[in-house]
Protein backbone atom coordinates (compact mmCIF):
# COMPACT_ATOMS: atom_id res chain seq x y z
CA UNK A 1 0.00 0.00 0.00
CA UNK A 2 1.26 3.40 -0.98
CA UNK A 3 1.92 5.81 1.79
CA UNK A 4 0.45 9.31 2.08
CA UNK A 5 3.75 10.89 1.02
CA UNK A 6 3.89 8.74 -2.11
CA UNK A 7 0.38 9.92 -3.09
CA UNK A 8 1.29 13.59 -2.60
CA UNK A 9 4.46 13.19 -4.65
CA UNK A 10 2.55 11.60 -7.52
CA UNK A 11 0.30 14.71 -7.95
CA UNK A 12 1.43 17.39 -10.41
CA UNK A 13 1.25 20.35 -8.07
CA UNK A 14 2.11 22.95 -10.73
CA UNK A 15 -0.68 21.80 -13.02
CA UNK A 16 -3.04 21.70 -10.05
CA UNK A 17 -2.11 25.26 -9.08
CA UNK A 18 -2.61 26.48 -12.62
CA UNK A 19 -6.09 24.97 -12.74
CA UNK A 20 -6.90 26.42 -9.32
CA UNK A 21 -5.87 29.91 -10.45
CA UNK A 22 -8.14 29.63 -13.47
CA UNK A 23 -11.05 28.60 -11.24
CA UNK A 24 -10.41 31.50 -8.84
CA UNK A 25 -10.32 33.91 -11.78
CA UNK A 26 -13.76 32.69 -12.82
CA UNK A 27 -15.03 33.08 -9.27
CA UNK A 28 -13.75 36.65 -9.11
CA UNK A 29 -15.58 37.51 -12.32
CA UNK A 30 -18.88 36.49 -10.76
CA UNK A 31 -19.37 32.89 -11.85
CA UNK A 32 -21.13 30.50 -9.52
CA UNK A 33 -20.38 26.83 -9.29
CA UNK A 34 -22.88 24.14 -8.52
CA UNK A 35 -21.72 20.71 -7.47
CA UNK A 36 -23.86 17.94 -8.98
CA UNK A 37 -24.03 14.52 -7.44
CA UNK A 38 -22.53 11.87 -9.65
CA UNK A 39 -24.55 8.74 -10.45
CA UNK A 40 -23.71 5.61 -8.49
CA UNK A 41 -22.48 3.58 -11.53
CA UNK A 42 -19.80 6.13 -12.35
CA UNK A 43 -16.66 7.15 -10.69
CA UNK A 44 -16.86 9.77 -8.02
CA UNK A 45 -16.18 13.05 -9.71
CA UNK A 46 -17.06 16.64 -9.05
CA UNK A 47 -18.69 18.70 -11.80
CA UNK A 48 -19.10 22.43 -11.63
CA UNK A 49 -21.85 24.19 -13.59
CA UNK A 50 -21.79 27.95 -14.25
CA UNK A 51 -24.81 29.99 -13.16
CA UNK A 52 -25.70 33.46 -14.45
CA UNK A 53 -23.27 36.02 -13.01
CA UNK A 54 -24.45 39.04 -11.05
CA UNK A 55 -22.26 41.87 -12.41
CA UNK A 56 -21.84 42.86 -16.03
CA UNK A 57 -19.11 40.92 -17.71
CA UNK A 58 -17.06 42.62 -20.34
CA UNK A 59 -15.03 39.56 -21.42
CA UNK A 60 -15.82 35.91 -20.75
CA UNK A 61 -12.88 33.76 -20.01
CA UNK A 62 -13.06 30.18 -21.26
CA UNK A 63 -14.10 27.73 -18.62
CA UNK A 64 -11.39 25.09 -18.20
CA UNK A 65 -12.16 21.44 -17.64
CA UNK A 66 -10.13 20.11 -14.79
CA UNK A 67 -9.51 16.42 -14.87
CA UNK A 68 -7.43 14.82 -12.22
CA UNK A 69 -7.57 11.81 -10.17
CA UNK A 70 -9.88 13.56 -7.70
CA UNK A 71 -11.91 16.21 -9.62
CA UNK A 72 -13.58 16.19 -12.99
CA UNK A 73 -15.25 19.41 -14.19
CA UNK A 74 -17.87 19.49 -16.91
CA UNK A 75 -17.52 22.01 -19.72
CA UNK A 76 -19.55 25.08 -18.68
CA UNK A 77 -22.02 26.91 -20.83
CA UNK A 78 -21.23 30.40 -22.05
CA UNK A 79 -22.08 32.89 -19.31
CA UNK A 80 -24.76 35.49 -19.87
CA UNK A 81 -24.95 38.84 -18.09
CA UNK A 82 -27.25 39.28 -15.13
CA UNK A 83 -29.21 42.05 -16.87
CA UNK A 84 -29.49 43.26 -20.40
CA UNK A 85 -28.54 46.85 -20.97
CA UNK A 86 -31.59 48.88 -21.93
CA UNK A 87 -31.32 51.32 -24.77
CA UNK A 88 -33.71 54.24 -25.06
CA UNK A 89 -35.85 54.28 -28.15
CA UNK A 90 -35.41 57.60 -29.86
CA UNK A 91 -38.67 58.76 -31.36
CA UNK A 92 -37.87 60.62 -34.52
CA UNK A 93 -41.48 61.44 -35.34
CA UNK A 94 -41.44 65.06 -34.02
CA UNK A 95 -38.31 65.79 -35.99
CA UNK A 96 -39.85 64.34 -39.13
CA UNK A 97 -42.94 66.47 -38.63
CA UNK A 98 -40.80 69.54 -38.18
CA UNK A 99 -38.91 68.73 -41.37
CA UNK A 100 -42.13 68.16 -43.25
CA UNK A 101 -43.34 71.57 -42.12
CA UNK A 102 -40.27 73.03 -43.84
CA UNK A 103 -40.76 71.08 -47.04
CA UNK A 104 -41.39 74.21 -49.11
CA UNK A 105 -38.27 75.96 -47.88
CA UNK A 106 -36.14 72.85 -48.37
CA UNK A 107 -37.37 72.48 -51.94
CA UNK A 108 -36.41 76.09 -52.67
CA UNK A 109 -32.90 75.44 -51.36
CA UNK A 110 -32.62 72.31 -53.50
CA UNK A 111 -33.85 74.16 -56.58
CA UNK A 112 -31.29 76.90 -56.09
CA UNK A 113 -28.41 74.50 -55.48
CA UNK A 114 -29.23 72.35 -58.50
CA UNK A 115 -29.57 75.45 -60.70
CA UNK A 116 -26.29 76.87 -59.44
CA UNK A 117 -24.46 73.57 -60.00
CA UNK A 118 -25.83 73.35 -63.52
CA UNK A 119 -24.70 76.91 -64.31
CA UNK A 120 -21.20 76.32 -62.91
CA UNK A 121 -20.85 72.98 -64.73
CA UNK A 122 -21.80 74.48 -68.09
CA UNK A 123 -19.57 77.52 -67.67
CA UNK A 124 -15.93 77.68 -68.70
CA UNK A 125 -15.05 80.30 -66.10
CA UNK A 126 -16.38 79.21 -62.73
CA UNK A 127 -15.44 82.45 -60.93
CA UNK A 128 -17.46 84.54 -63.35
CA UNK A 129 -20.28 82.03 -63.14
CA UNK A 130 -20.51 82.46 -59.36
CA UNK A 131 -20.47 86.24 -59.69
CA UNK A 132 -23.37 86.00 -62.12
CA UNK A 133 -25.23 83.56 -59.84
CA UNK A 134 -24.93 85.96 -56.89
CA UNK A 135 -26.10 88.89 -59.02
CA UNK A 136 -29.09 86.98 -60.41
CA UNK A 137 -30.10 85.78 -56.95
CA UNK A 138 -29.89 89.20 -55.28
CA UNK A 139 -31.84 90.77 -58.15
CA UNK A 140 -34.65 88.24 -57.76
CA UNK A 141 -34.11 86.51 -61.08
CA UNK A 142 -32.76 83.22 -59.75
CA UNK A 143 -35.31 81.40 -57.55
CA UNK A 144 -37.20 84.59 -56.58
CA UNK A 145 -39.27 82.70 -53.97
CA UNK A 146 -36.12 81.88 -51.99
CA UNK A 147 -34.92 85.47 -52.31
CA UNK A 148 -38.24 86.74 -50.93
CA UNK A 149 -37.88 84.34 -48.01
CA UNK A 150 -34.20 84.74 -47.10
CA UNK A 151 -33.31 88.13 -48.58
CA UNK A 152 -29.95 89.18 -49.95
CA UNK A 153 -26.92 86.92 -49.55
CA UNK A 154 -23.25 87.31 -50.44
CA UNK A 155 -21.49 85.09 -52.94
CA UNK A 156 -19.66 83.38 -50.08
CA UNK A 157 -22.96 82.44 -48.39
CA UNK A 158 -24.34 81.04 -51.62
CA UNK A 159 -21.20 78.94 -52.11
CA UNK A 160 -21.61 77.57 -48.56
CA UNK A 161 -25.17 76.55 -49.36
CA UNK A 162 -24.04 74.55 -52.37
CA UNK A 163 -21.05 73.00 -50.54
CA UNK A 164 -23.26 71.86 -47.66
CA UNK A 165 -25.81 70.51 -50.12
CA UNK A 166 -23.14 68.40 -51.86
CA UNK A 167 -21.46 67.25 -48.63
CA UNK A 168 -24.74 65.76 -47.41
CA UNK A 169 -25.42 63.80 -50.61
CA UNK A 170 -27.87 66.41 -51.90
CA UNK A 171 -30.02 66.40 -48.77
CA UNK A 172 -32.44 69.27 -49.26
CA UNK A 173 -33.14 69.48 -45.51
CA UNK A 174 -29.46 70.05 -44.68
CA UNK A 175 -29.79 73.82 -45.06
CA UNK A 176 -32.73 74.05 -42.64
CA UNK A 177 -31.51 75.59 -39.41
CA UNK A 178 -31.48 72.87 -36.76
CA UNK A 179 -32.22 75.23 -33.83
CA UNK A 180 -35.30 76.88 -35.25
CA UNK A 181 -37.58 74.44 -33.38
CA UNK A 182 -35.71 74.73 -30.09
CA UNK A 183 -37.00 77.25 -27.57
CA UNK A 184 -34.29 78.69 -25.42
CA UNK A 185 -35.26 80.02 -22.02
CA UNK A 186 -33.37 82.22 -19.66
CA UNK A 187 -31.62 80.59 -16.73
CA UNK A 188 -34.02 81.74 -14.05
CA UNK A 189 -34.86 79.28 -11.28
CA UNK A 190 -38.41 78.23 -10.51
CA UNK A 191 -38.23 79.92 -7.10
CA UNK A 192 -37.22 83.23 -8.68
CA UNK A 193 -39.98 82.98 -11.27
CA UNK A 194 -42.63 82.21 -8.65
CA UNK A 195 -41.48 85.06 -6.39
CA UNK A 196 -41.42 87.65 -9.18
CA UNK A 197 -44.78 86.65 -10.68
CA UNK A 198 -46.47 86.74 -7.28
CA UNK A 199 -45.32 90.34 -6.83
CA UNK A 200 -45.86 91.57 -10.38
CA UNK A 201 -49.30 90.03 -11.02
CA UNK A 202 -51.23 92.21 -8.59
CA UNK A 203 -53.28 95.43 -8.85
CA UNK A 204 -50.61 97.42 -6.97
CA UNK A 205 -48.66 97.72 -10.24
CA UNK A 206 -45.27 96.97 -8.69
CA UNK A 207 -42.54 97.82 -11.15
CA UNK A 208 -40.20 95.14 -12.44
CA UNK A 209 -37.14 96.84 -10.96
CA UNK A 210 -38.76 97.06 -7.53
CA UNK A 211 -39.75 93.39 -7.58
CA UNK A 212 -36.21 92.33 -8.53
CA UNK A 213 -34.74 94.57 -5.80
CA UNK A 214 -37.02 92.90 -3.23
CA UNK A 215 -35.96 89.46 -4.50
CA UNK A 216 -32.28 90.29 -4.10
CA UNK A 217 -32.89 91.74 -0.64
CA UNK A 218 -34.48 88.50 0.53
CA UNK A 219 -31.58 86.59 -1.04
CA UNK A 220 -29.05 88.65 0.95
CA UNK A 221 -30.98 87.90 4.14
CA UNK A 222 -30.75 84.19 3.38
CA UNK A 223 -34.51 83.68 2.98
CA UNK A 224 -34.15 82.28 -0.52
CA UNK A 225 -31.59 81.66 -3.24
CA UNK A 226 -31.30 83.91 -6.28
CA UNK A 227 -28.36 82.92 -8.49
CA UNK A 228 -29.57 84.84 -11.56
CA UNK A 229 -28.22 88.29 -12.31
CA UNK A 230 -30.38 91.42 -12.24
CA UNK A 231 -30.24 91.99 -16.05
CA UNK A 232 -31.25 88.36 -16.66
CA UNK A 233 -34.20 88.66 -14.29
CA UNK A 234 -35.27 91.91 -15.93
CA UNK A 235 -35.15 90.38 -19.41
CA UNK A 236 -37.11 87.35 -18.19
CA UNK A 237 -39.84 89.59 -16.76
CA UNK A 238 -40.05 91.56 -20.02
CA UNK A 239 -40.30 88.35 -22.04
CA UNK A 240 -43.02 86.98 -19.75
CA UNK A 241 -45.00 90.21 -20.06
CA UNK A 242 -44.75 90.12 -23.85
CA UNK A 243 -45.74 86.44 -24.12
CA UNK A 244 -48.61 86.70 -21.60
CA UNK A 245 -50.05 90.10 -22.40
CA UNK A 246 -53.66 89.19 -21.51
CA UNK A 247 -52.78 87.78 -18.06
CA UNK A 248 -50.45 90.71 -17.33
CA UNK A 249 -53.10 93.29 -18.26
CA UNK A 250 -55.92 91.54 -16.39
CA UNK A 251 -53.89 91.18 -13.18
CA UNK A 252 -52.34 94.66 -13.12
CA UNK A 253 -55.12 96.75 -14.72
CA UNK A 254 -58.69 95.49 -15.13
CA UNK A 255 -61.13 93.80 -17.45
CA UNK A 256 -61.84 97.08 -19.23
CA UNK A 257 -58.19 97.36 -20.27
CA UNK A 258 -58.28 93.78 -21.57
CA UNK A 259 -61.42 94.50 -23.59
CA UNK A 260 -59.93 97.68 -25.07
CA UNK A 261 -56.32 96.64 -25.66
CA UNK A 262 -56.26 92.84 -25.89
CA UNK A 263 -59.58 91.63 -27.27
CA UNK A 264 -59.88 92.15 -31.01
CA UNK A 265 -62.26 94.87 -32.14
CA UNK A 266 -65.11 94.17 -34.55
CA UNK A 267 -65.08 96.74 -37.33
CA UNK A 268 -68.46 97.99 -38.49
CA UNK A 269 -69.19 98.95 -42.09
CA UNK A 270 -70.91 102.32 -41.82
CA UNK A 271 -71.47 102.49 -45.57
CA UNK A 272 -74.31 99.96 -45.23
CA UNK A 273 -76.43 102.50 -43.35
CA UNK A 274 -78.75 105.09 -44.83
CA UNK A 275 -79.86 108.35 -43.31
CA UNK A 276 -82.52 107.66 -40.71
CA UNK A 277 -81.65 104.00 -40.19
CA UNK A 278 -79.91 104.44 -36.82
CA UNK A 279 -79.82 107.41 -34.47
CA UNK A 280 -77.42 107.57 -31.56
CA UNK A 281 -78.25 109.57 -28.43
CA UNK A 282 -76.18 110.41 -25.38
CA UNK A 283 -75.59 113.14 -22.84
CA UNK A 284 -72.46 115.30 -22.52
CA UNK A 285 -71.58 117.53 -19.58
CA UNK A 286 -70.30 120.79 -21.01
CA UNK A 287 -66.82 121.88 -20.01
CA UNK A 288 -67.75 125.57 -19.64
CA UNK A 289 -70.05 127.50 -17.35
CA UNK A 290 -73.47 128.87 -18.32
CA UNK A 291 -75.58 131.32 -16.32
CA UNK A 292 -78.44 129.53 -14.62
CA UNK A 293 -81.59 131.51 -15.44
CA UNK A 294 -83.17 130.54 -12.11
CA UNK A 295 -80.29 131.28 -9.71
CA UNK A 296 -78.18 133.65 -11.79
CA UNK A 297 -75.05 131.67 -10.93
CA UNK A 298 -72.61 130.13 -13.42
CA UNK A 299 -72.65 126.34 -13.59
CA UNK A 300 -72.03 123.51 -16.00
CA UNK A 301 -74.96 122.13 -17.96
CA UNK A 302 -75.65 118.92 -19.89
CA UNK A 303 -76.23 118.75 -23.62
CA UNK A 304 -78.36 115.82 -24.82
CA UNK A 305 -77.53 115.20 -28.47
CA UNK A 306 -79.17 112.96 -31.08
CA UNK A 307 -76.97 112.27 -34.11
CA UNK A 308 -77.63 110.37 -37.32
CA UNK A 309 -75.13 107.53 -37.67
CA UNK A 310 -74.93 107.42 -41.47
CA UNK A 311 -74.30 111.15 -42.00
CA UNK A 312 -72.70 112.04 -38.61
CA UNK A 313 -74.98 115.07 -38.51
CA UNK A 314 -76.82 116.16 -35.33
CA UNK A 315 -80.57 116.03 -35.87
CA UNK A 316 -81.77 117.11 -32.43
CA UNK A 317 -80.54 118.37 -29.07
CA UNK A 318 -81.57 119.90 -25.76
CA UNK A 319 -79.61 121.86 -23.15
CA UNK A 320 -80.54 120.99 -19.56
CA UNK A 321 -79.17 121.18 -16.03
CA UNK A 322 -79.75 117.49 -15.29
CA UNK A 323 -80.10 114.51 -17.59
CA UNK A 324 -83.60 113.14 -17.11
CA UNK A 325 -86.31 111.45 -19.15
CA UNK A 326 -88.24 114.64 -19.79
CA UNK A 327 -85.34 116.43 -21.47
CA UNK A 328 -84.33 113.31 -23.41
CA UNK A 329 -87.86 113.25 -24.75
CA UNK A 330 -87.45 116.91 -25.73
CA UNK A 331 -84.23 116.15 -27.65
CA UNK A 332 -85.94 113.37 -29.62
CA UNK A 333 -88.96 115.61 -30.32
CA UNK A 334 -86.63 118.18 -31.86
CA UNK A 335 -84.97 115.43 -33.88
CA UNK A 336 -88.32 114.16 -35.21
CA UNK A 337 -89.31 117.68 -36.24
CA UNK A 338 -85.98 118.44 -37.94
CA UNK A 339 -85.88 115.13 -39.79
CA UNK A 340 -89.58 114.92 -40.57
CA UNK A 341 -89.79 111.25 -39.65
CA UNK A 342 -88.71 108.59 -37.20
CA UNK A 343 -85.66 106.28 -37.44
CA UNK A 344 -85.67 102.50 -37.64
CA UNK A 345 -83.41 102.07 -34.63
CA UNK A 346 -82.07 104.19 -31.80
CA UNK A 347 -78.80 103.37 -30.09
CA UNK A 348 -78.95 104.71 -26.54
CA UNK A 349 -76.63 105.14 -23.62
CA UNK A 350 -76.80 102.62 -20.79
CA UNK A 351 -77.61 105.33 -18.25
CA UNK A 352 -80.56 105.34 -15.90
CA UNK A 353 -82.39 108.16 -17.67
CA UNK A 354 -82.17 106.49 -21.08
CA UNK A 355 -83.37 103.16 -19.67
CA UNK A 356 -86.53 104.74 -18.27
CA UNK A 357 -89.80 102.93 -18.93
CA UNK A 358 -90.98 106.17 -20.49
CA UNK A 359 -89.12 105.08 -23.62
CA UNK A 360 -88.76 101.35 -23.48
CA UNK A 361 -91.73 99.65 -21.82
CA UNK A 362 -94.34 98.10 -24.10
CA UNK A 363 -96.99 100.74 -24.38
CA UNK A 364 -99.82 98.18 -24.66
CA UNK A 365 -99.16 97.07 -21.08
CA UNK A 366 -99.74 100.53 -19.60
CA UNK A 367 -102.55 103.00 -19.28
CA UNK A 368 -101.40 105.79 -21.56
CA UNK A 369 -103.84 108.16 -19.96
CA UNK A 370 -101.85 107.88 -16.74
CA UNK A 371 -98.38 107.09 -18.08
CA UNK A 372 -96.52 108.22 -21.16
CA UNK A 373 -94.74 104.89 -21.31
CA UNK A 374 -93.13 103.11 -24.21
CA UNK A 375 -92.73 105.98 -26.66
CA UNK A 376 -90.30 104.12 -28.93
CA UNK A 377 -92.37 100.90 -29.17
CA UNK A 378 -95.47 103.01 -29.84
CA UNK A 379 -93.68 104.73 -32.75
CA UNK A 380 -92.38 101.43 -34.13
CA UNK A 381 -88.75 102.28 -33.30
CA UNK A 382 -86.47 99.50 -32.10
CA UNK A 383 -84.09 100.25 -29.24
CA UNK A 384 -80.55 98.97 -28.55
CA UNK A 385 -78.42 99.90 -25.54
CA UNK A 386 -74.66 100.31 -25.50
CA UNK A 387 -72.63 98.12 -23.17
CA UNK A 388 -71.44 99.69 -19.95
CA UNK A 389 -67.97 101.27 -19.99
CA UNK A 390 -67.62 100.81 -23.74
CA UNK A 391 -67.62 104.37 -25.02
CA UNK A 392 -65.78 103.53 -28.25
CA UNK A 393 -68.87 101.65 -29.47
CA UNK A 394 -70.82 104.93 -29.69
CA UNK A 395 -69.84 107.20 -32.55
CA UNK A 396 -71.39 110.16 -30.74
CA UNK A 397 -68.48 110.14 -28.29
CA UNK A 398 -66.20 111.15 -31.16
CA UNK A 399 -68.52 114.06 -31.92
CA UNK A 400 -68.34 115.16 -28.27
CA UNK A 401 -64.52 115.07 -28.46
CA UNK A 402 -64.54 117.25 -31.58
CA UNK A 403 -67.08 119.56 -29.96
CA UNK A 404 -64.87 119.96 -26.91
CA UNK A 405 -61.66 120.66 -28.79
CA UNK A 406 -63.12 122.96 -31.46
CA UNK A 407 -65.80 124.80 -29.49
CA UNK A 408 -65.71 124.47 -25.70
CA UNK A 409 -62.05 125.49 -25.35
CA UNK A 410 -62.80 128.77 -27.12
CA UNK A 411 -65.37 129.84 -24.50
CA UNK A 412 -63.96 132.18 -21.83
CA UNK A 413 -65.67 130.21 -19.01
CA UNK A 414 -63.94 126.94 -20.00
CA UNK A 415 -63.26 124.79 -16.90
CA UNK A 416 -61.21 121.96 -18.42
CA UNK A 417 -62.01 118.49 -19.65
CA UNK A 418 -60.68 116.96 -16.41
CA UNK A 419 -58.98 117.95 -13.17
CA UNK A 420 -55.58 117.72 -14.82
CA UNK A 421 -56.83 119.88 -17.72
CA UNK A 422 -58.00 122.72 -15.48
CA UNK A 423 -56.95 126.16 -16.83
CA UNK A 424 -54.66 128.44 -14.85
CA UNK A 425 -57.48 130.83 -14.02
CA UNK A 426 -58.99 128.19 -11.70
CA UNK A 427 -55.75 127.41 -9.87
CA UNK A 428 -54.99 128.72 -6.41
CA UNK A 429 -53.13 132.01 -6.08
CA UNK A 430 -53.36 132.71 -9.82
CA UNK A 431 -54.50 136.31 -9.47
CA UNK A 432 -52.61 137.50 -12.55
CA UNK A 433 -54.24 134.87 -14.78
CA UNK A 434 -57.72 135.60 -13.48
CA UNK A 435 -57.16 139.33 -14.03
CA UNK A 436 -55.80 138.92 -17.57
CA UNK A 437 -58.29 136.27 -18.72
CA UNK A 438 -61.59 137.16 -17.18
CA UNK A 439 -64.36 134.57 -17.38
CA UNK A 440 -67.65 135.70 -18.93
CA UNK A 441 -70.15 132.83 -18.84
CA UNK A 442 -72.85 133.05 -21.53
CA UNK A 443 -76.54 132.89 -20.80
CA UNK A 444 -78.63 129.86 -21.69
CA UNK A 445 -80.01 131.52 -24.82
CA UNK A 446 -76.53 132.67 -25.91
CA UNK A 447 -75.10 129.20 -25.37
CA UNK A 448 -77.82 127.59 -27.53
CA UNK A 449 -77.21 130.12 -30.31
CA UNK A 450 -73.42 129.57 -30.14
CA UNK A 451 -73.80 125.79 -30.26
CA UNK A 452 -76.21 125.98 -33.22
CA UNK A 453 -73.87 128.35 -35.08
CA UNK A 454 -70.91 125.98 -34.54
CA UNK A 455 -72.80 122.86 -35.66
CA UNK A 456 -74.20 124.45 -38.83
CA UNK A 457 -71.24 126.51 -40.06
CA UNK A 458 -68.09 125.13 -38.41
CA UNK A 459 -68.73 121.41 -37.92
CA UNK A 460 -71.25 121.13 -40.73
CA UNK A 461 -69.03 122.73 -43.37
CA UNK A 462 -65.86 120.78 -42.51
CA UNK A 463 -64.98 117.63 -44.52
CA UNK A 464 -65.37 114.46 -42.46
CA UNK A 465 -62.77 111.70 -42.73
CA UNK A 466 -65.34 109.03 -41.97
CA UNK A 467 -67.45 110.24 -44.89
CA UNK A 468 -64.62 110.15 -47.43
CA UNK A 469 -64.16 113.91 -47.38
CA UNK A 470 -67.84 114.85 -47.58
CA UNK A 471 -69.47 117.22 -45.09
CA UNK A 472 -72.10 115.83 -42.68
CA UNK A 473 -74.94 118.01 -44.09
CA UNK A 474 -73.95 117.13 -47.64
CA UNK A 475 -73.99 113.45 -46.82
CA UNK A 476 -77.25 113.91 -44.93
CA UNK A 477 -79.04 115.30 -48.00
CA UNK A 478 -77.30 113.03 -50.54
CA UNK A 479 -78.39 109.69 -49.10
CA UNK A 480 -81.98 108.60 -49.67
CA UNK A 481 -84.36 110.08 -47.12
CA UNK A 482 -86.94 108.26 -45.01
CA UNK A 483 -89.65 106.13 -46.62
CA UNK A 484 -93.23 107.29 -46.58
CA UNK A 485 -94.32 104.88 -43.83
CA UNK A 486 -91.84 106.47 -41.43
CA UNK A 487 -92.96 110.04 -41.99
CA UNK A 488 -94.08 111.75 -38.82
CA UNK A 489 -95.94 115.00 -38.25
CA UNK A 490 -96.88 116.58 -34.94
CA UNK A 491 -100.52 116.54 -33.95
CA UNK A 492 -102.53 119.48 -35.23
CA UNK A 493 -100.40 120.03 -38.34
CA UNK A 494 -101.97 120.04 -41.79
CA UNK A 495 -100.60 118.19 -44.80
Amino acid sequence: MESYDDILNSIDKEAYNREAEKIMALVKTGHKFEFIKKPANTKKTVRTEIIEPEPKVQEHLPVPVIESQLIQMAEPELPSPIYEEEYEDFNLEPESKELLSCMGEAQLYAKFCETALEIVENSEHKLEAWIQIAADYNNGRLVPELYAFRGKRTERSLRKWVDLYLSTDRDMFALIHKNRFQTRGRKVTYLEQHFLLKMLLCPNKIKIGSAIAALKSYARLGSLESPSSVPTLKRWCKDWEMNNRAIWTQARLDSKAVAEDIVKTILRDNSLLNVGDVWVADGHTLAFDIINPKTGKAQRMTMIMVIDWASRYPVGASLVFTEDSQHIQLAFRNAFLNYGGVPKYVYLDNGKAFRSKLFNEKWQEHDLSNELSGIFPRLGVQVAFAESYNAKAKIIERFFKTFQERFERFVSSFRGASVADKPATLMRNEKWARKMFESNPPTLQEAMQMIGFFIRLFYGESPHLGLKGMTPPGNFTLIARYPRNREWKPSGSTS
